[in-house]
Order: structure tokens, then sequence, then C-alpha cells
């Protein structure tokens, strides 16, 4: 009876063992599926971070762009250039011919603010707002009616500017 309760003592020790080796197997796995998804996250935001830096940049690179063109846009209203604020406010192509929309038509409004297919004027990110502000309040339509602009006043007016000073 000795030896078999011994040999029973030894079955058990060894599935505890068993158990034990068993446990600290699935924690040391625990552990690494643990650390590996750490780094997965830690990636994954990253990455996350990158594309809102980069969306961000992007914005600011938008804005500085188009805070040029409304600046070009004063001067050049100013200075009567009607092709070139035709260009800047989308009434004009690259070419500085009139979009298909906006021909001369005896009505105060031009067509083209009422065509739906047609974004010249409205796209703000490639074209700049007929009424714009700048830094003194100040807009293109009253730079152009400062500076006598006889053909880029009803251009301006036409397509919805109505601002002389904010």
């Amino acid at each position: 009876q000795k030896a078999a309760r011994e040999k029973k003592e030894k079955e058990v020790e060894a599935q505890l063992e068993a158990e034990r080796v068993q446990r600290e197997k699935e924690e040391e796995e625990r552990k690494e599926n643990e650390k590996r998804m750490r780094e997965e996250m830690t990636k994954l935001i990253m990455e996350e971070e990158d594309r809102l830096r980069k969306k961000e940049e992007e914005a600011q690179k938008r804005l500085r762009e188009y805070n040029k063109k409304k600046l070009k846009l004063f001067e050049i209203a100013f200075d009567d250039e009607f092709v070139d604020v035709g260009k800047i406010i989308g009434t004009h192509d690259a070419k500085g011919q009139c979009q298909r929309a906006c021909r001369d038509t005896p009505t105060m409004l031009c067509p083209c603010m009422a065509d739906p297919f047609f974004s010249g004027p409205r796209t703000a990110t490639t074209h700049v707002e007929v009424d714009a502000p700048n830094e003194n309040d100040s807009t293109p339509l009253s730079e152009a009616a400062v500076g006598g602009a006889m053909e880029v006043l009803p251009l301006l007016l036409r397509h919805g500017a109505y601002k002389v000073i904010n």
C-alpha cells in the first residue's frame, strides 16, 4: 500500500507540475498576445496621427493658397483687370474664356448663379468668393469701386457681390 500511495502521490505531483507548466505556458502566450496587440495599436495610432497631421497640413496649405488668391483678387479688382478677376472668381477658365453660363445677358444676376451644374463661383477651395473680406473688412467690390474699375464692378455684382465693406 505504501508503494501504491507513493505512486499515487507522484502521479498527483506530476499532474500538478504539468498543470503548472501549462498555466505558465498560457500566461506567456497571453503576455505575448498583449504585447503584439499593444504594438499593433501603437502602430495604428501613429498611422492615424500621421494621417491627421497630413490632413491638417493640406488644409493649411489650401487656406494659404486661398488667402493668396484673395489678396490677388483685391489687387486686380482695383486695377480693373476683367479677365483675371473672372479667373479668380471662377467665371473664366485658365485661357480667359468666359464659362458656358456666364454670357452677357440683360439680367442683373448672371445665369451661372442659378445653374446647379456650374460650380465656379461657389467652389471656395478653387475660386475666391466674390464677397470675401480682407483683414480691413474691405471687399473686392469696394476695392473695385475705389479703383474706378468700370469693367470689374458689373462682373462682381452679377456674380453675387453685394457687400461694400463688412
